[in-house]
């Protein structure tokens, strides 16, 4: 497992991509695993939004 190298930032993230998914009318589950990949990458870079990924990505 990979350290944690920031965590600024990482819960507006999780709501960030969940918001984003149901607005997509995305299903419940489906919401959930982009917000906890949108956050998972948050805690992957010191800055709160660096790592976060184009979704596409």
């Amino acid at each position: 497992a990979e350290k944690i190298k920031g965590a600024n930032g990482a819960g507006d993230a999780f709501a960030a991509g969940f918001l984003h998914a149901i607005h997509e009318d995305l299903t419940i589950p489906q919401a959930l695993l982009i917000a906890v990949k949108t956050a998972a990458q948050c805690l992957n870079h010191p800055t709160p939004s660096g790592g976060v990924r184009p979704l596409v990505e």
